[in-house]
């Protein structure tokens, strides 16, 4: 499968995985940033990408992007129908500040599926075994 990617800057790199059964290509960071302590801090890649309406963009974590920066990448959705630039959106879990380097690999985007519903509106809902349990309700408590 293609997918189609439009370089914002000509310094911009297009996603690229690292090995070819990765699911994940990695993104990188476009600009040096400084990212303070605590501050949600929002890391251009410089490209936009034509995803297809039955796939969605995730943008995630690399398994080494927190221990060894101390940032929690948090999730983003692409939507089909989005051409703006893509960007993660990451905070500095650490006490420093820090600053990641331009072409430094800091996420990853995965191309997911998307099932499209048609919501219908109910009185009930078919009952289950676990009911409207929710948070915790299948905790066992030790005795």
């Amino acid at each position: 499968m293609q997918m189609t990617i439009k370089l914002l800057r000509p310094d911009a790199k297009a996603p690229a995985r690292a090995n070819p059964d990765d699911s994940g290509a990695d993104l990188v960071v476009l600009d040096d940033v400084m990212m303070s302590p605590g501050v949600p801090t929002l890391i251009r890649h410089g490209f936009s990408i034509g995803i297809p309406p039955t796939l969605e963009g995730q943008i995630r974590s690399r398994s080494s992007t927190l221990g060894r920066h101390g940032l929690l990448v948090h999730f983003g959705t692409i939507d089909s129908g989005y051409r703006g630039e893509v960007c993660t959106l990451a905070t500095n879990m650490a006490t420093d500040t820090i600053c990641l380097r331009k072409g430094e690999k800091i996420s990853q985007l995965v191309l997911a599926p998307v099932l499209i519903p048609v919501f219908v509106v109910v009185a009930e809902l078919d009952e289950t075994e676990r009911g409207a349990g929710g948070f915790g309700s299948t905790d066992e408590v030790a005795s």
